[in-house]
C-alpha cells in the first residue's frame, strides 16, 4: 500500500490546506506539490484520506511557502470561511449553537481523522474541555495542536460569534520535539493527551437558525443519516476485510454496501468459479441484470485477451499463498474489457482481493470493477492526437531536409537541362549526336521531376492559384505518355472511369494534380500483381457537417477524386503510416522515389485538400482526395509560343551564387538577342547599379553567405525604384518570395529552367507596364 494514501487523515484537511495556499500565494500552489506522489485532484477530493507523515509534509512546506510559522492555525480557523470540509461542513450547520458541535465532536473527529480520538469533559453553554489524544504520542507535532487550536477557535464563527478562547492545559507532544512555543500557555509538555480549556462567548446569531429550531426534530435525522450515510461509504473495504467466518454471513454484508456503491461489486467462489454475488449497479455499467451477470462464466464475462490476463494473475496469487510471510489483505488492481449485453465490450478497472474462511485459507474472490471506458476512449484520443503530431513533425523535419536537398539539386540539374537545350539549337538536324544529348537532356528533366516531388513533400514552390476543371485533368491524363506506359507494364489491369460532367472548378495546380492523379494509379496497379479493376471518379459533394475520416474533414463544398482498387489491400497497423516518407512494403521491381504517397499528401494540402482512405487486406483500396470547390470560370489555355515571341534585345543583369548557372541564364538569355551581364551576389549586383543602369534584373533567392534575392531588390529600389526583375530559384521560401512579388518584382520560375520559361519569363517583365 502507498504510504502515502494510509488512512489516517481526511482530504477534507488537504483540501483545506490547497485553497488556503492558492489565496495568499497569487493563485497558484507554486512549489507544494512538487516531486509528491499525490496530486491535487487526489488532495482536493474529500472522500480520499492521506497519511499523517504526508500531511506533515504539507504543512512544513505550506509554512515555508508563506513564509508565516502560523500558517497552519490560520488555515484551520479559514475552514469555516472556506465552507472545505465537504459533508462535515453541511451537518455542522445545521446544527443550532457551539455546544452542539462540541457535543458531537468526537464523531466529528472520526470523519477528520482515525489516528486518534476527542473526548469532552465539562461541556457548559459557554465553554468546554476537551481532550484531543493520538494513540502514538511520537506521531503529533507542533503542527497538529495549531490546526486543533484554530478549529477549536473557529467554530463560534459558524454562528456570527467572535473567535472562542483557547487554552492549552496539557500538551502530548514533547518539548523537544515541540520546540519553541509561541502562544501564551504554557501547559506542561509529554503528557498522555492535548487537552484544551476553550470558553466563547454569546454573539448575534442568524435568523436561519431560528428556523431550524422549529424543524429540530428533522435536522437532527438528517445529521444521523448524513453520518451513517458517510460512514458506511468511507469504510466500506475496511469492513469488507473484516468479514465474518462464515461465507453467506459476507455476503450479506458486502450486499448492504455493495447497493450503495456505483462500481460493480462482485464475490467469486475459488472452487467452483462462479459468480455469487453481484451488485445492482452491473446493470447499469454492462446492461446485464445481477442474476443474468451471475450465471455467466468467466469466458462469457471477459473478452479473450482479459481472461488470459486474469488467468495469469491468479495463477501467480495462489503460488504466493504458499509463501508464509505473504500479506493476507493485499490487492490487485488490474484493466480488463468486460462484456456488454449489446455484445460489445467495456473498459473496466479491477480491483480484488482473497476472500478467506477462519484458518485463513482463501475461499473466494472480492472484486470491484470500475467502468474506465471514458478514460481509455480519453487516452485513445490522446495517443492519436500524439501520433498526428508525431506524424507531422517528421514530415517537417523530411520537407525541410528535402527543401535544402532540392536546392542544391536544382542548381546542378540546371546544366543537365539547360546546356542539351543550347547545344541542340545548335547542330543541324541530321548530326549523329542529338540522340545522346536528347539522351542526356531526357536523364535531366527525369531527375528534375524527382527533384519536384522533393519540393512538393517540403510543401514550397507550388503554385495553387491556377482554375482547374478537374475533369479536364484527369482526361489530359489519360492521354498522356505515363498513363499508356502504365497499361503496357500491367497489362491484367483493366480501368473504369465515371465522372460527374457538372464540376465545380477548383483553385490549384494542374502540374501538380496530374502527378497527384499518376501516383495514385500507379499505386493502386501496383496493388494488384494478379489483375483487377481500377475505378477512377470525379464528383461534386456538399458536407454539411465535420466528417470523421481518415483526418477529419470539415463541413463544405468539395469536388472529390477517388481511386479504387481491388487489390491486397492495406494492414491496418501501416495505414497511418502510409504518407510517410520512403515508408513502403512494396518490392524494388519498378519503384520510383519513394515519396509516390507522400507527394499524394503534400499536393492535397498544397491545395488546402483532405485525404480518406479505406482498405481491408485481401478486399482493395479506396483514396479519396476532398479539394475545396470555387465557382470561378477557368482560363483558356493559351497556344504555345513560338521562338521569336520571346526573343529580345534589352539588358539584363543575371544575379546568382552558382558560376554554373550564371553561364547557363547568360548564354540563354544570349542565345535569344540580350546584352547579359552578370554579378555572383546580391552586394555585387548592389554595386554594379550603382553606376548603371539595366532594364531587367533576374535575381536568385537564396546566395549564402551574403544577402539574399529580397535584400538585394530592396536596395536595388531604393537606388532604381521602378526597376523591373523576376525571380528564379531552386527553393522558394514562400513569405520571402511573397514580399518580393509585393515589392514589384514579376514571375517566378523555379531552377532548373529551359529556354522557353526564362524567355517568356523576361519578355513579359520587360512587356509589363
Amino acid at each position: 500500500m502507498n504510504q502515502a494514501i494510509k488512512r489516517e487523515i481526511s482530504c477534507r484537511i488537504t483540501h483545506t490546506l490547497l485553497m488556503y495556499v492558492r489565496e495568499h500565494n497569487k493563485g497558484s500552489l507554486g512549489s507544494l506539490l512538487d516531486g509528491l506522489e499525490l496530486d491535487e485532484a487526489y488532495l482536493a477530493d474529500t472522500n480520499n484520506w492521506v497519511s499523517h507523515g504526508f500531511l506533515q509534509v504539507l504543512y512544513t512546506r505550506m509554512i515555508t511557502l508563506l513564509n508565516d510559522p502560523n500558517a497552519v492555525y490560520k488555515m484551520a480557523l479559514a475552514s469555516e470561511r472556506f465552507r472545505s470540509l465537504g459533508l462535515l461542513d453541511r451537518i455542522v450547520r445545521l446544527v443550532g449553537s457551539p455546544k452542539l458541535i462540541f457535543r458531537h465532536a468526537p464523531r466529528y473527529n472520526k470523519l477528520l481523522k482515525q489516528n486518534g480520538d476527542v473526548m469532552i469533559h465539562d461541556l457548559g453553554g459557554r465553554g468546554v474541555v476537551l481532550e484531543d489524544r493520538y494513540y502514538d504520542s511520537a506521531q503529533k507535532t507542533r503542527y497538529d495542536c495549531d490546526y486543533t487550536r484554530g478549529i477549536l477557535a473557529g467554530i463560534p464563527t459558524v454562528f456570527g460569534m467572535p473567535l472562542a478562547k483557547v487554552e492549552e492545559i496539557e500538551c502530548q507532544v514533547a518539548a523537544e520535539t515541540y520546540g519553541r512555543r509561541t502562544w501564551a500557555d504554557r501547559p506542561p509538555q509529554g503528557c498522555a493527551c492535548c487537552r484544551y480549556r476553550v470558553r466563547w462567548q454569546k454573539g448575534r446569531g442568524f435568523s436561519l437558525w431560528k428556523r431550524l429550531f422549529h424543524r429540530r426534530t428533522v435536522y437532527r435525522q438528517a445529521v444521523e443519516d448524513l453520518l451513517n450515510a458517510n460512514q458506511r461509504i468511507q469504510e466500506k473495504y475496511d469492513e469488507v476485510k473484516k468479514l465474518a467466518d462464515d461465507l453467506k454471513t459476507s455476503e450479506e454484508r458486502y450486499r448492504l454496501l455493495a447497493e450503495n456503491v456505483t462500481d460493480i461489486i462482485w464475490i467469486l467462489d475459488l472452487t467452483t468459479l462462479k459468480f455469487n454475488y453481484c451488485s445492482p449497479s452491473v446493470e447499469r455499467i454492462r446492461g446485464f441484470t445481477p442474476q443474468e451477470a451471475m450465471a455467466q462464466s468467466l469466458e462469457q464475462a471477459l473478452a479473450p485477451a482479459s481472461l488470459a490476463r486474469v488467468g495469469e494473475i491468479m495463477e501467480e496469487e495462489l503460488k504466493r499463498e504458499q509463501d508464509p510471510h505473504m500479506d493476507p489483505g493485499r490487492t490487485r488492481t488490474v484493466e480488463v474489457e468486460h462484456s456488454r449485453k449489446d455484445g460489445t465490450y467495456a473498459w473496466a478497472e479491477v480491483t480484488v482481493t482473497f476472500i478467506r474462511a477462519a484458518a485463513g485459507k482463501a475461499v473466494g474472490i472480492l472484486g470491484m470493477s470500475r467502468d474506465i471506458t471514458a478514460r481509455k476512449e480519453a487516452e485513445r484520443e490522446a495517443r492519436e492526437l500524439a501520433a498526428q503530431l508525431n506524424r507531422a513533425q517528421k514530415m517537417e523535419a523530411v520537407g525541410r531536409m528535402a527543401g535544402g536537398v532540392a536546392h542544391d539539386l536544382n542548381n546542378i540539374l540546371s546544366g543537365l537541362v539547360g546546356y542539351p537545350e543550347l547545344l541542340l539549337l545548335e547542330l543541324p538536324a541530321d548530326s549523329s549526336l542529338r540522340p545522346t544529348i536528347l539522351a542526356i537532356q531526357q536523364s535531366g528533366q527525369k531527375a528534375a521531376a524527382i527533384v519536384q516531388d522533393l519540393l512538393t513533400l517540403a510543401r514550397r514552390g507550388v503554385d495553387v492559384n491556377e482554375i482547374v476543371e478537374l475533369n479536364a485533368v484527369v482526361e489530359d491524363y489519360c492521354r498522356s505518355p505515363e498513363f499508356s506506359k502504365l497499361r503496357n507494364d500491367y497489362p491484367r489491369v483493366q480501368f473504369a472511369w465515371h465522372f460527374t460532367e457538372t464540376l465545380p472548378t477548383i483553385k490549384g495546380s494542374q502540374v501538380h494534380l496530374s502527378k497527384m492523379i499518376m501516383n495514385l494509379m500507379a499505386n493502386a496497379a501496383e496493388a494488384m500483381p494478379t489483375g483487377g479493376c481500377i475505378t477512377l471518379e470525379t464528383a461534386h459533394r456538399h458536407l454539411d457537417r465535420e466528417v470523421n475520416a481518415n483526418e477529419p474533414i470539415p463541413k463544405g463544398d468539395y469536388v472529390c477524386l477517388s481511386v479504387s482498387d481491388e487489390g491486397v489491400g492495406i494492414a491496418p497497423q501501416d495505414l497511418k503510416r502510409i504518407f510517410e516518407p520512403f515508408y513502403t512494403k512494396k518490392s524494388m521491381q519498378r519503384s520510383g522515389t519513394g515519396l509516390g504517397m507522400t507527394v499524394i499528401w503534400a499536393t492535397a494540402k498544397d491545395h488546402g485538400g483532405y485525404i480518406d482512405v479505406t482498405s481491408r487486406e485481401g478486399a482493395g483500396t479506396r483514396f479519396e482526395v476532398y479539394l475545396p470547390a470555387t465557382r470561378k470560370q477557368a482560363v483558356k489555355t493559351p497556344e504555345r509560343p513560338v521562338l521569336e515571341d520571346y526573343v529580345g534585345h534589352e539588358r539584363i543583369l543575371v544575379v546568382d551564387d552558382d558560376a554554373d548557372q550564371r553561364k547557363i541564364a547568360s548564354r540563354m538569355l544570349g542565345k535569344l538577342g540580350y546584352a547579359v551581364m552578370a554579378a555572383s551576389s546580391g552586394e555585387e549586383a548592389v554595386r554594379f547599379l550603382e553606376t548603371r543602369n539595366v532594364d531587367l534584373v533576374v535575381l536568385d533567392m537564396i546566395m549564402p553567405p551574403g544577402i539574399d534575392g529580397l535584400e538585394t531588390y530592396r536596395r536595388i529600389i531604393s537606388r532604381h525604384p521602378h526597376q523591373k526583375a523576376i525571380i528564379a530559384s531552386g527553393f522558394s521560401e514562400t513569405d520571402r518570395v511573397t514580399q518580393l512579388l509585393e515589392l514589384g518584382a514579376g514571375a517566378y520560375i523555379p531552377k532548373p529552367y529551359t529556354l522557353e520559361k526564362i524567355g517568356l519569363a523576361v519578355r513579359r517583365e520587360l512587356d509589363r507596364g
